[in-house]
């Protein structure tokens, strides 16, 4: 098992070694021990250098990358968060999934967030998530994405930036608008505050 870590935990994997990576994949990547990746395809590969690329030769192709981590340590109650760089999110339709185990099911992180309606890969609730599912933290925490390429985009950038935090209370900013597009002297505005609690 990994060892334990101490939250806040980042890796920034701009500091991967240029290395490439084939069907089946590899167990504990050089750098980033924590990350595993899967091919079933011999047509896609990972790239590591300066963040975790797949290529890919053809299209309709699906890879996995499978993060696990020792939170033995801690509580649903210590609200801890994850905060990812997923740069081709979008253009390799990646889904992220979580679960407190490595026996346990795997769970869907929604993006965008289902209650704030947030779409964004950088304050999400992992917490919340494990404990609608009744699920705990342990030594094998893990993250997952799953992708696939839908045409030949040589180069998808899946992964260039993890953490995983606490934050003390769990009231979000969810959204600021205001109606004024200057605001000078004297002028009065109306400000739309929006907050999750």
């Amino acid at each position: 098992a990994n060892a334990g870590i101490v939250l806040p935990y980042t890796e920034d994997f701009s500091i991967l070694i240029d290395s490439v990576y084939e069907k089946p994949g590899i167990t504990g990547t050089p750098g980033a021990e924590h990350w595993d990746f899967l091919s079933t395809s011999a047509a896609v590969h990972l790239q590591t250098a300066n963040d975790f690329m797949s290529v890919s030769k053809i299209g309709q192709q699906s890879l996995v990358l499978t993060g696990t981590f020792n939170l033995s340590g801690y509580q649903l109650t210590d609200n801890i968060r994850a905060k990812l760089d997923i740069p081709s999110r979008d253009v390799a339709g990646i889904s992220l999934y979580i679960r407190g185990s490595d026996a346990s099911p795997w769970l869907l992180m929604a993006i965008p967030d289902a209650i704030s309606g947030i779409d964004d890969t950088k304050n999400l609730d992992i917490s919340s998530v494990l404990a609608k599912a009744n699920q705990n933290f342990s030594s094998s925490f893990q993250v997952k994405l799953v992708g696939s390429t839908s045409s030949y985009v040589f180069d998808l950038h899946l992964l260039s930036f993890f953490s995983l935090f606490t934050t003390a209370s769990d009231l979000a900013l969810i959204d600021l608008n205001y109606t004024q597009a200057r605001v000078t002297d004297g002028d009065s505005m109306h400000i739309l505050v929006s907050a999750y609690n």
